[in-house]
Formats: C-alpha cells, structure tokens, sequence
C-alpha cells in the first residue's frame, strides 16, 4: 500500500486547481454589487414604509425589521467587497494594496453621501456631541 503524506495531499490540491477565469470573477463582482443594491435599497423602503422612531432611554427593539435587514447587509456588503480586490485588472496592474484602499474608500463616502440624498434627508446632516 502506498502511503501519502499531508504535504503531498495539499501540492496536489493545488496543483489541481486552476486559477478562476476572469469571467467568473466579475460574474462574482457583479452578483455582489447587485445583491447590495438590493439590500440598500430594500433597508432605505422598509424605512420608509414601516418607519420605526429611536427606542427612548436607551431600550432595545429586537424586533425591528429595520434593524436586522441593516445588519445582515451590513454584514454583507462590509464582508465581500474585498472580491474587487481580487478582479483581474486589479491583480494585473499590481496596484499596492493601500492606493486601492484609498480609491476604494473615496468611492464609498461618494455613494454614502448619494444614498442619504435618495433615501431622504429631509431632517439635514447634523453632527453634535450624541454623533461620536
């Protein structure tokens, strides 16, 4: 009987498998910037179908379903966005891992200050002491 080791197991595990092929990879992309659309745009309707005020005092509403639809997506869509990251024309220009961050981010605060205009800011962006 032939006896393998760990070590050869795992050479043969990656040698057996292939690079994911670009079109997979932006199908992936694109999958995942639809599912966060959905989920954004979902969050902002539930609010404003089914708009719950602040629990007082400090209470908790477990029950909200405004609540956890935000947290899933926030799960979500804070989990997988590192997929760009990992698209080809990313990998190819071997782009430092910071520069991308850096664009990465700007983009992010450009399509957080367009949600809050869609989704209605209509009471103004305030920051006071209760913000931070």
């Amino acid at each position: 009987p032939r006896r393998v080791t760990g070590h050869c197991c795992a050479s043969n595990l990656q040698a057996s498998m292939a690079p994911a092929s670009s079109r997979l990879h932006w199908a992936l992309a694109f999958a995942v910037l639809v599912i966060s659309v959905c989920l954004v745009a979902l969050t902002v309707l539930t609010d404003k179908m089914h708009h719950l005020e602040p629990p007082a005092g400090g209470e908790v509403e477990m029950t909200a379903a405004i609540g956890w639809l935000g947290v899933c997506g926030a799960v979500f869509i804070f989990g997988s966005y590192g997929i760009l990251i990992k698209t080809p024309s990313v990998t190819e220009v071997n782009c430092d891992c910071m520069v991308f961050q850096c664009y990465h981010s700007f983009a992010v605060a450009a399509i957080s200050v367009l949600i809050w205009l869609v989704a209605g800011s209509s009471g103004g962006l305030t920051f006071n002491a209760s913000s931070f």
